[in-house]
């Protein structure tokens, strides 16, 4: 059972990334392949020249790594970036990519994953769906070396906005998220509700408790929410994909947020994507938006309390590759 997962899991992933990734793998501690997924577009001969060269380099990779604590690191060939990722105590999480992909893009989406590969070995309940990202100009080290990253573990305080039109489903998301541990520390009347709860990712023993900070959406509450924009660190801008005028409203509030926080971490959210009949939006405009806006995107439904958490775990996953990131150092 926990293979099959895997192996959906990994076709999700293939699914996703497309023409950035040539093939995922997962390896166990003595650097056998246990499961890969070549992409589809990938002729035979490309499939048989990756496994070559996995193969290959495995005694170069074994010999920089003790078995015990594996970590993440890189590297590129003449046509390939490889990057493997510690995935818990049973596995390693392997993306070869074509060269061209940048080191933060793959980062971004390993670390993602190899945390649900975790939780899906764990036996934990775990959703599939990953955000949307676009690959940005940043590292294209070409070195052959290989370049260890580092994540610096702890716990701390995330201050957490959530922005978006009255109605769009914002305060049902977050009491899914908080789930019996709702408190509301502020009336609705004033315009904002906290909440809290916390997250942990133990693959990398980081904790992170969400302080919620849900925004009155009325045009009455604007004076109000510009106070509680200062000092947060990353929030969401929701839209209902079943009315177009809350997705046209998504820029209104993009700006309103920046001016009052220009360093906030935003991330796009396109909700109730359950009513599938009554959509208005299609994923194809939420991605072109949160790419204009220089945001990741992600669509949930506050029926779907998976989901919900995911946009949560999404949130402070990239919180903490963004603040968290020591250093990469080539070996």
């Amino acid at each position: 059972m926990k293979d099959r997962m895997l192996q959906i899991f990994l076709n999700s992933v293939m699914k996703t990334l497309d023409s950035q990734l040539n093939a995922i793998l997962i390896m166990n501690r003595d650097d056998k392949v246990v499961l890969r997924v070549f992409n589809s577009n990938l002729p035979k001969k490309k499939q048989e020249e990756i496994e070559s060269l996995l193969s290959s380099n495995l005694t170069k990779i074994s010999s920089e790594f003790d078995g015990d604590k594996v970590g993440t690191f890189a590297f590129a060939t003449e046509s390939y970036r490889l990057v493997f990722c510690e995935a818990g105590s049973e596995a390693i999480l392997v993306f070869i990519s074509p060269k061209i992909t940048t080191l933060e893009y793959l980062f971004s989406y390993i670390y993602l994953c190899a945390e649900k590969v975790v939780r899906i070995n764990l036996g934990n309940t775990t959703s599939f769906v990953l955000p949307h990202l676009e690959d940005s100009e940043g590292e294209h080290s070409s070195s052959s070396e290989i370049q260890k990253i580092s994540l610096d573990s702890g716990t701390f305080i995330m201050k957490v906005i959530l922005g978006g039109d009255s109605r769009v489903g914002k305060t049902t998301l977050v009491e899914k998220f908080v789930s019996d541990t709702f408190k509301e520390d502020f009336k609705s009347t004033i315009g904002v509700n906290l909440m809290k709860k916390t997250i942990s990712y133990r693959n990398w023993n980081i904790d992170v408790t969400f302080s919620v900070f849900d925004m009155g959406g009325q045009d009455q509450f604007a004076q109000v929410r510009q106070s509680y924009y200062q000092g947060a660190r990353a929030g969401f801008i929701v839209f209902d994909v079943t009315r177009y005028d809350t997705f046209q409203n998504i820029e209104k509030w993009y700006k309103e947020i920046r001016e009052n926080e220009p360093n906030i971490m935003l991330l796009l959210v396109g909700n109730k994507v359950d009513l599938v009949k009554e959509r208005k939006v299609s994923k194809t405009e939420g991605k072109i938006l949160s790419k204009k806006l220089g945001m990741k995107y992600l669509e949930t439904s506050a029926l779907n309390k998976d989901f919900v958490e995911e946009a949560f775990r999404t949130l402070g996953f990239f919180y903490i590759l963004k603040n968290r990131v020591v250093k990469i150092i080539n070996k």
